[in-house]
This record gives structure tokens, C-alpha cells and sequence, in this order.
């Protein structure tokens, strides 16, 4: 065959295969791109979920009771509870990652790997799926049926460990006290040695001996309000723990009352000394002990002293 013939049939046989190629992507099917045929795992479907780490079979198990999600017979934290629907939401349609099983290793759903998440209704499991790696690159969250190889990806803007946390204490609501500063009337401040108080006057912001009142530091002011209007925890103590404790007397306790159109409550919240870097908490509108960074609360926890103008 002459040179010119054979390019003629190479040119002929590379337009069939680019054609071929052509038509086989449009003609892909997109259903077989993504993961379908789930059973349903909405929240008011569903009576209960756990979340296991595979290597430890450390987790959390959450239960449904009525309308509302428990962990360890307490509420689940609503935020939480909707950051965790909205990622299982994406899953029925996950995009498909990968099919070869030499990936699962390294997306971290091999067997043995990640995170096994169970949907049960009753007794009986609607869905499982280990859930792997996640990247700050990517945000994807890679999750992999135990009895399949296909893995599919779902949008994760957080750490998968975030979502798919298998701490109890993670579920747990860790809002201690939110407080918006135009509704705090007063803050009373109480010590073994030392109380006054910190009110909102025609004035302005004022200290208070009970005996002497003088106007208040505007700086240290702000730093009070803005660590009352939003105080979460950075942990819980333990059940036994919290049965050793004794409040009476506190180290410090702190009194917060708001404004007469507020909706809000006083309060009350009392500190013990946990140990150089965190104190206990308590509040009585709340059944928890909380654990604080003494980072924090060193910036709510003042003396009279702080709050005289010229400090």
C-alpha cells in the first residue's frame, strides 16, 4: 500500500475511534454517574443513627424520640443536627469518584477505614456507608457502601469529622450563655474577697461597691458584652465529674441582668477552678457542667480594679 493510501486509513481510522469516543460520552447514562437507589434516610424517617470509627469502635449513637434528637438521653444541638441532614441530603446523587477498589486505601474507605455510618428505622438498617478522607483542598467528603467498590463524593465545607463526628460530646449543645450586650442591664461580680457591680446608667456604663459608683472603662465594658453575647464551651465534665463538684461557695460567679423590654432571663453562672487553664461552669437554667477555657473567661472574669477608667 502506498504511503499516501495508509495516511488516508490512518486519518480514516483515528476520525472512526474520535467518533466513537464521541458518541460513547453522550451517550453515557448520567444516572450511572451517581449513587441512587437509596432507601429514605430523612430525619423523620429514621429512629436511629450511629457513627463508629472503624480501627477503635469509638462513636456516638443518636436516637430519635418523637420529633427531636437525643445523644445519651440529652438534646442534640440543632445547628449540628442540620449541618449533619444537610450533607446526607447530597448523598442520594453523590458523584461517582472512583470505581477501582486499589483507590479505597487512600480515600480512606477500605474496610477497616473511616467512619461506618448506620440509618436505621427501628431495628433494621436503611443505609451504611463508610465515610473516608476529606481534604481543605477538595471539601468533598468520600463515602463508600460496605458491600460495593464505588466511591462517591458529597460536599463537605467542614472537616468530615465535623459532620460525621463520632464524639458524644460533639452532639452536645455547647451554648453556655448568648446574651446580646444592648439587653444586659447589669452584671454583678462575685469573689471570696471582692463584689460589685457593672449597670447601665443615664450616664452611661458605671462600677459599683455598693458604696462608691464611678464611671467604667468603656474598653473593658465592650470585652464583658462581647463575651456574654456569645459563651460556648470548649467541653463537658463527665457525669462523675460533675457529681464530685461542689459550687457552694464558687471561685467566682457572675449575675446578668437584662433589660426590662428583653426577652431573656437573668442568670446566674458560677466557675470552680478545674485546673491552670480551665475552670468548671455552671448555670442554673442549664443541667450541664461545662468545661471553659480560662483563655476566655479571663476576659469576663474581672476585678473591680479593671473597670476604673485611666486602666
Amino acid at each position: 500500500m502506498k504511503s499516501r493510501q495508509v495516511g488516508f486509513v490512518l486519518a480514516a481510522l483515528i476520525a472512526i475511534g474520535i467518533a466513537g469516543l464521541i458518541i460513547r460520552f453522550v451517550s453515557v447514562d448520567p444516572e450511572e454517574e451517581i449513587l441512587s437507589g437509596l432507601l429514605p434516610m430523612a430525619g423523620n424517617v429514621v429512629t436511629r443513627i450511629t457513627l463508629h470509627d472503624s480501627a477503635t469502635d469509638k462513636g456516638a449513637d443518636l436516637v430519635r424520640i418523637g420529633e427531636f434528637w437525643t445523644i445519651n438521653n440529652r438534646p442534640v444541638f440543632p445547628p449540628k443536627m442540620d449541618q449533619f441532614w444537610l450533607a446526607v441530603s447530597a448523598i442520594d446523587g453523590a458523584q461517582l469518584i472512583a470505581e477501582n477498589p486499589d483507590n479505597h486505601e487512600r480515600m480512606g474507605v477500605a474496610d477497616g477505614q473511616g467512619t461506618v455510618v448506620s440509618f436505621y428505622l427501628d431495628e433494621f438498617v436503611q443505609e451504611r456507608f463508610i465515610v473516608g478522607k476529606w481534604s481543605q483542598e477538595v471539601r468533598l467528603c468520600y463515602l463508600r457502601r460496605p458491600e460495593k467498590t464505588d466511591v462517591h463524593g458529597i460536599e463537605c465545607p467542614v472537616a468530615m469529622s465535623g459532620i460525621f463526628d463520632i464524639e458524644p460530646d460533639g452532639w452536645r449543645n455547647p451554648v453556655v450563655l448568648a446574651i446580646p450586650g444592648e439587653e444586659v442591664a447589669s452584671v454583678t461580680f462575685t469573689y471570696p474577697d471582692e463584689e460589685f457591680v457593672l449597670k447601665i446608667s443615664e450616664a452611661g456604663w458605671v462600677v459599683s461597691d455598693g458604696t462608691v459608683e464611678v464611671p467604667a472603662n468603656l474598653l473593658q465594658v465592650e470585652t464583658v458584652l462581647s463575651v456574654l453575647g456569645l459563651m460556648v464551651a470548649s467541653g463537658f465534665a463527665t457525669e462523675e465529674e460533675a457529681e464530685n463538684l461542689s459550687f457552694d461557695p464558687p471561685d467566682a460567679s457572675v449575675r446578668i441582668e437584662t433589660t426590662e423590654d428583653s426577652e431573656l432571663p437573668a442568670t446566674r453562672i458560677r466557675f470552680l477552678e478545674r485546673d491552670a487553664v480551665s475552670y468548671y461552669l455552671r448555670s442554673p437554667a442549664l443541667p450541664t457542667t461545662f468545661i471553659m477555657d480560662r483563655e476566655f473567661m479571663d476576659a469576663l472574669l474581672k476585678r473591680g480594679i479593671d473597670f476604673l477608667t485611666g486602666r
